[in-house]
C-alpha cells in the first residue's frame, strides 16, 4: 500500500535474490555499480557479482557511473523498470562495502520479519 510520505513499500534486493521468481513484478531497492551505458538502460553489477540491467522509460540526460540506488518494478530475472534512483558521491561510493552490503541484505530476506525479538 502506498503512503504520501514513503511512497511504495520496497524490499532490498540483491542480485542473486532476483534470480528466483519470489520478486517477479514487486517493487525492490538494489544497490550496485554501474558498468554499462546504453540508451535507455543500464548493466549494474551487485556485490555478489550478478549483472542486472536497469529498464528507463526515456533516455538518459547523461551517462550514469559508479554506485547507485535504484528503485524499481521487477519485470525479469535480471531486469528491473526503474522508477527512480540516487547517484552515491565518489567520496561516500569509495568506502561503500557493497558485498558486505549484500550480505546484510541476504540475512534480511531470509526472514519472514528479521526483527521479531528471539528468545533465549
Amino acid at each position: 500500500m502506498a503512503n504520501e510520505k514513503f511512497g511504495v513499500p520496497r524490499v532490498s534486493v540483491t542480485g542473486t535474490m532476483l534470480q528466483t521468481n519470489r520478486y517477479m513484478e514487486k517493487n525492490v531497492r538494489l544497490v550496485g555499480y554501474v558498468v554499462k551505458n546504453t540508451g535507455n538502460s543500464v548493466d549494474v553489477n551487485t556485490g555478489d557479482n550478478i549483472t542486472v540491467k536497469l529498464q528507463f522509460d526515456a533516455p538518459l540526460d547523461e551517462p550514469l557511473e559508479g554506485l547507485i540506488d535504484v528503485f524499481g518494478r521487477v519485470t525479469g530475472k535480471d531486469l528491473i523498470l526503474v522508477e527512480h534512483y540516487l547517484t552515491v558521491v565518489p567520496e561516500i561510493a569509495e568506502d561503500f562495502d557493497l558485498p558486505n552490503y549484500n550480505k546484510a541484505i541476504t540475512y534480511l530476506g531470509s526472514s519472514d520479519n528479521p526483527w521479531t525479538q528471539i528468545d533465549f
